[in-house]
């Protein structure tokens, strides 16, 4: 009897829920002492304290393929096959990461393609930290790689994963809005607040060398004596300009010292009674 789905449960994808795992797994889980201990008579709620306890997730493990108490609870889970109400509930909380991770498998065990999308794909932007059981060893994952994991591979935790439709099929047939990542967001942001000609410009920078590397290169030794030409041209174009500059600096000083001492020669000349000099 513990081993039957809820006579209540709603079938998923036309059939028992338990037999989206495959039978052999079935039966290595059900010889297994944490499913004799631990799952037997669990319900949607007192679930939630054996997902609380959970330090790890994974699949089969060692040579002779025992089941992680991950997958247990994921086969309890498709024996109650809860409300999608409290599946809901499950991704949405924040406090039990091994729930979360637990929640979106046995949606996308059950979920039909779009729904699958709308709820997992929120979980991009979660980066707490997993810990996954792999053959014999323990590797470090995050949530947004455990989703990525149930949105794109076939078979996850040894678990043959039905098919989902390709998402751009469900966005040619209107199911699904295209998807807009938090970092599309944030650089749609800073392209805003910057400045169209200061971007013009770094845009212009960077295709810039691209360019270049198409034209023929030249030996290092011709463009570094190149180089050194164009600097001397500079600092001859900018001793020239300074020459310049100070020339015509030296010929108005001499012209205001001219007005300067013919004023004086014209005040002398009027005190005397002589005529002005022009």
């Amino acid at each position: 009897m513990a081993n039957r789905t809820d006579p209540l449960a709603i079938h998923a994808h036309g059939f028992d829920p338990q037999f989206l795992i495959d039978k052999i797994t079935r039966e290595k889980i059900y010889q297994c002492a944490y499913w004799k201990a631990e799952c037997f008579g669990l319900t949607a709620e007192t679930l939630v304290d054996k997902a609380a306890e959970l330090t790890y997730v994974g699949g089969l493990y060692g040579p002779l393929k025992k089941p992680t108490p991950f997958i247990c609870l994921i086969l309890k889970l498709l024996q109650l096959s809860p409300d999608k109400e409290i599946i809901h509930q499950y991704l949405q909380q924040k406090k039990f990461k091994y729930l979360t991770a637990l929640a979106a498998f046995y949606w996308r065990l059950v979920g039909n393609g779009t729904d699958v999308y709308r709820w997992l794909e929120p979980l991009y932007e979660d980066f707490r930290k997993l810990r996954i059981r792999r053959e014999n060893k323990y590797e470090l994952i995050h949530v947004d790689e455990c989703i990525d994991e149930l949105l794109q591979k076939e078979d996850v935790c040894d678990i043959k994963l039905p098919r989902l439709p390709n998402r751009n099929v469900l966005m040619e047939d209107r199911l699904l809005a295209p998807r807009k990542s938090k970092l599309e967001q944030e650089l749609e942001e800073e392209l805003q607040q910057t400045d169209p000609a200061i971007e013009k410009q770094r845009l212009y920078s960077e295709n810039e060398p691209r360019e270049e590397s198409r034209q023929p290169t030249e030996p290092k030794v011709y463009r570094s004596l190149r180089f050194r030409d164009l600097l001397v041209q500079a600092s001859n174009r900018t001793k020239g300009r300074n020459l310049m500059e100070q020339e015509i600096q030296r010929k108005l000083e001499e012209s205001s010292e001219e007005a300067r001492s013919l004023a004086e020669w014209n005040r002398l000349r009027k005190e005397l009674g002589l005529q002005p000099l022009k």
